[in-house]
């Protein structure tokens, strides 16, 4: 389960992400921010996040899927194809 907190227009968005357990009641302080590009929130094109099911506050799946160590920033993403992916 992650939030969406902040939305780049044209660009991505910051979602926080529980750390474990994916119930979207953890405390702040167990949940750790992500970076969605606009080229992994779906499988489909996106040309525009605002103003679609992607809202500040709206509740989605992501999974994180790289960390860049230069910003300090997770990488996730939301596609269908990389969340229904088996996990090492």
């Amino acid at each position: 389960g992650c939030t969406v907190l902040r939305i780049d227009p044209g660009l991505g968005m910051v979602i926080s992400i529980s750390n474990g357990t994916g119930d979207s009641e953890v405390p702040a302080s167990s949940r750790i921010h992500a970076y969605v590009h606009i080229s992994r929130i779906s499988d489909e094109h996106v040309d525009r996040i605002e103003g679609g099911p992607y809202k500040v506050g709206s509740k989605h799946r992501a999974r994180i899927i790289d960390y860049d160590v230069f910003t300090g920033l997770y990488q996730a993403s939301m596609r269908a194809s990389i969340l229904k992916e088996q996990i090492f």
